[in-house]
Parts: C-alpha cells; sequence; structure tokens
C-alpha cells in the first residue's frame, strides 16, 4: 500500500464566541484562578487557549483507505509545512511504515 494524496484545508469559525463555563477544562491555570480574579485584568484562564481555526489533513492510498487528522496551533503555518515540505516525502511511501516516516519528517525538516 502506498500514499497517492494529502490534502490540507484550514477551517475557521467566525460567527460570535462566548466564554465556556467554569471549570469547562480543568489545567494546573485553575490552581491560580482565584489569584487571577482578584489582581489581573484577565479573568479567563484559557482565554488563550481557544482555537477558532483548525487544520484538517487527509492522507489517501492506492487501497482506497483515507486517513484523517488535524491540528488546531498555527493552523495556516501547519498547512503550509505539510504542503510544501512533508507531502513530497510521503507520496509513494507504505502509510503503516510510521516510525520510518516520522523519523524522515523530523530529520528533514530540522
Amino acid at each position: 500500500m502506498k500514499i497517492t494524496d494529502i490534502r490540507t484545508r484550514v477551517v475557521e469559525w467566525r460567527g460570535p464566541t462566548v466564554p465556556p463555563q467554569p471549570h469547562f477544562c480543568t489545567n494546573p491555570m485553575d490552581l491560580i484562578e482565584p489569584m487571577l480574579q482578584a489582581s489581573a485584568t484577565t479573568k479567563d484562564s484559557m482565554a488563550g487557549f481557544r482555537f477558532h481555526g483548525w487544520l484538517i489533513v487527509e492522507l489517501f492510498t492506492d487501497a482506497g483507505l483515507v486517513g484523517i487528522g488535524n491540528a488546531a496551533l498555527a493552523p495556516r503555518l501547519t498547512k503550509q509545512t505539510i504542503d510544501l515540505y512533508l507531502k513530497p516525502l510521503l507520496i509513494g511511501a507504505n502509510p503503516f511504515d510510521v516510525e520510518f516516516l516520522w523519523q524522515l519528517m523530523e530529520r528533514k525538516t530540522l
């Protein structure tokens, strides 16, 4: 089995947003939330961790299988990296040779 194509697309939410409910996500910042509310200008420890853009990656094989992945951090930059540098490395490779492909992508992009 060989990888025949990799397609990437960025999806962005452009509608209104509202803050999540308190303790929507438990994280280390929850421990200092009371201090933030008492002294800081921001009262929302998760404000910097809301993603309104996502990258969707589809990997196609000659056997008709499709793999889907995603990324939320810097989706436009990640899309360019995949399209320009990683896709050419992966076309024609065996998608189940995961460790080899991981090492190849890492070493070629250092």
